[in-house]
């Protein structure tokens, strides 16, 4: 009895040990201008964060050259509720965070930890799933299109009874 209970508990460690060690990927949106020494020492601060962690994809946006890398970075910080953000900006999950010092890098650091422990939903989903306030959705407005053809029948029906014509007499001289 001893031996089944050995060789079941040789069986599943492997498992057990497997399903802690589990490392969730990671996605980052790093934001920078070319120029920046702010963004020079956090992309130098970023390769290293990737050697640390092989489970991080760090999407790289310049954003002072190429006027589509400044839009999606002005949906971001509209989608994350930003005002005011400068380069260098971070994107991780549901945090982002500008600028860059050792506290930043810091708190970059122990984000990525986190979501390398736990599924964080990506900058790219979270950009995706953003809607803005002031839009509305055209699947929500309910259009009945019978009625809106028959309100501008109805309406040039009007305008060709009530509004005055110019009667042109056969007889009268072109000339």
């Amino acid at each position: 009895m001893k031996k089944v209970i050995l060789i079941l508990a040789l069986l599943f460690l492997p498992n057990l040990v497997l399903a802690q060690e589990k490392v969730q990927p990671v996605e980052l949106w790093f934001f920078r201008q070319d120029g920046c020494p702010y963004c020079a020492q956090a992309q130098i601060f970023l390769q290293q964060l990737k050697t640390d962690f092989p489970n991080l994809t760090i999407r790289d946006y310049e954003v002072s050259q190429d006027s589509g890398n400044a839009a999606v970075f002005s949906l971001m910080i509209k989608a994350y509720g930003g005002e005011d953000v400068g380069v260098p900006a971070f994107f991780i999950g549901s945090s982002f965070v500008d600028g860059f010092n050792e506290s930043i890098g810091n708190s970059v650091r122990q984000t990525v930890e986190q979501c390398s422990a736990v599924v964080c939903i990506s900058p790219g989903q979270f950009l995706k799933d953003y809607k803005p306030s002031n839009v509305v959705e055209t699947s929500k407005i309910n259009i009945s299109w019978p009625w809106v053809i028959g309100g501008v029948c109805f309406l040039i029906v009007v305008v060709a009874i009530f509004v005055p014509h110019k009667k042109v007499d056969k007889n009268q001289d072109l000339n």
